[in-house]
């Protein structure tokens, strides 16, 4: 809802912001890209760490915890190599649609207060 009450995204079947939603239907479309690529490139990576290791020990479980811990540790590392791009684009995106928000409603709301001061020194 703008300061004068009307509301901009009203009618459209948009969300009131305006020209805000694209930039935050970029950053959701760029973030739902990363998370499918880092969950298929993690996949990808702890197959191929399985595949290194036929398993645990069982002779200390908390051996066997470090074990896995490594191993996840390591097939985190390559999926997030993997996906270095991608994050890059939807941290570039998000922080574009923030900042934009942000000046809105910074815009907005001195907006406001100056109408509200108009308003008073007018009822003095």
């Amino acid at each position: 809802m703008s300061v004068n009450g009307s509301d901009p995204g009203a009618g459209n079947g948009k969300p009131a912001g305006g020209n805000l939603w694209p930039l935050w239907k970029e950053a959701g479309r760029l973030l739902g890209e990363l998370i499918s690529r880092f969950t298929s490139a993690f996949r990808a990576a702890w197959g191929q760490e399985k595949a290194l290791d036929s398993g645990v020990s069982g002779e200390k479980v908390s051996d066997d915890v470090r074990v896995l811990a490594r191993r996840i540790d390591r097939a985190a590392r390559a999926a997030a190599s993997q996906t270095e791009d991608e994050r890059k684009r939807a941290f570039d995106a998000t922080s574009e649609a923030t900042s934009r928000s942000y000046q809105e409603a910074r815009s907005a709301t001195e907006a406001g207060v100056r109408d509200l001061n108009r308003k008073l020194k007018k009822d003095e």
